[in-house]
Formats: C-alpha cells, structure tokens, sequence
C-alpha cells in the first residue's frame, strides 16, 4: 500500500478551512495518487463513488410501512434476550474457565455492569485480556470462558495494533484490556438492517456503564475506537464480518 512519503500536521483553524473553502477536484479530469478523508468528504457530491454510511443510513430508516416485516414487533425483545442469555450462561457453566489473575477484578466490575444493563449483552460480548490470558465474559453467569493465552510476541502486536495512530497514552500504560465484541446478527433477527445502528448504539452504552464503574473503583480507563480491526478481531476469535470488535477499554 502506497503510503504519504510527507505526512503534514494540520491545525483545527486549517483542517475546518479546507472543509468549508477547498476547491472540487474536476471529475474526470483529476487523478488523485493518495487517499485522504478530506478530499473523500469535499469531494462526493461530484463523485460516482457510493458513501457507505449514507447508504446504510438510508436503508435503515424505519417506517409504518415496514413494521410487518421485523420480528421485533411480533415478540418481546426482552423475553427473546433473556431466554437467550439463559441458554448461553448455562452452556458456559458446563465448561467453566481457568482461573487467571485479575479475574476478581473484572468480575466486580463487570457484573455490576451486568446487573444494570442484563439484555444488552444479548449483542455484545465481552472479552479481557488480563496479562497472557484471553478470556469471554459471560454476565448472567459470572462466568469466565477461557478462549487463549498469549505469548510475548503476540501480546506486543496486540497492543501495537491497539494503539493504532494514537497520540499519549502508549501501549506500556495499560495492565489489562476489555474489548466489546458486537454480533450484528443477533439484533438483524429483531430489527433489520437497522440492528446494525442499534447494536452500535448498545456497545456505546455498556462502554459508559463500565467507564462509571471504573471511576467510582478508582480505576484509570481510556477508550479506544480505532484500532487495526483485522489484527484485534483475530485475537478475540471473531469472524469479523458478522461477530467484530467495536471499541476497547485500557485500564492502567
């Protein structure tokens, strides 16, 4: 992949300048030799290239129209997620997890996450990272799963890939991880192609309780949302295509 030989350093004043002021490139005249988001942005009401997020924006809007079509409006999501996560913390008690260090610290914290926001984690799952160890969070449980453990090597491209173009806080600063793993499918079943927004929605609303939770036990969190999704999806054993990791948290 082609990468900018002179990465430049913008301002706020300069990057908001060319988003109101930039000239559009002449379509069909102008061959652009690098990728850069603002010029993506300036540019599509004169481009053939589909936005991606306008497309699923609109196709995910919902009307009277459509309620006849989504399962949500024929059974009670509440009832459909509860009896889900019954038959998935019982398969996870038939197979309960090594023991690791920093367990009873996620445990506390999780569950008090758990036992305030239960039926969101029909959509998303949990996994930690607590030294080598790699572990699925199971909330109507409080069970651990143990999925791997981690050599040096993988560990360091782990956090690499973590801090991806982030600026501060380094890889050296995080003791353990959480990751919030989506499964867009689960929440399809329900609503359509609108469960992709809502389970996004959801991940950003266990990410705050877990943030709260983390202030009030003294402990330092920082979000992640950018990341090197392939290398984390890998790791956290999710497909990436229907099960993939949307946010992580570092906890110094």
């Amino acid at each position: 992949m082609a990468t900018r030989r002179n990465r430049p350093r913008y301002g706020a004043a300069d990057v908001l300048n060319a988003a109101l002021y930039g000239p559009l490139l002449w379509p069909g005249r102008t061959v652009r030799l690098e990728r850069n988001s603002m010029l993506d942005y300036r540019n599509r009401p004169t481009s053939s290239q589909i936005s991606v997020a306008e497309l699923y924006h609109e196709n995910s809007k919902l009307s009277v129209e459509m309620l006849p079509e989504l399962v949500f409006t024929s059974v009670s999501p509440t009832e459909l997620r509860g009896e889900f996560l019954r038959r998935r913390a019982a398969l996870a008690r038939t197979a309960a997890a090594d023991q690791f260090d920093g367990a009873k610290l996620w445990r506390d914290l999780l569950d008090a996450v758990g036992a305030q926001y239960l039926d969101l984690f029909y959509a998303i799952e949990v996994r930690v990272v607590s030294g080598n160890v790699v572990a699925a969070y199971e909330p109507a449980g409080s069970v651990f799963q143990l999925i791997g453990r981690l050599d040096g090597p993988q560990r360091a491209r782990l956090e690499s890939s973590l801090w991806l173009g982030s600026a501060g806080d380094g890889p050296g600063d995080a003791e353990s991880l959480l990751f919030l793993v989506a499964v867009f499918p689960r929440n399809e079943i329900l609503y359509g192609q609108r469960g992709y927004r809502r389970t996004l929605i959801e991940a950003g609303q266990i990410a705050e309780a877990v943030l709260r939770r983390a202030a009030q036990t003294g402990h330092r969190a920082t979000v992640r949302h950018e990341f090197a999704d392939r290398d984390i999806d890998l790791i956290m054993e999710a497909d990436g295509v229907e099960q993939s990791t949307v946010l992580a948290i570092a906890f110094g």
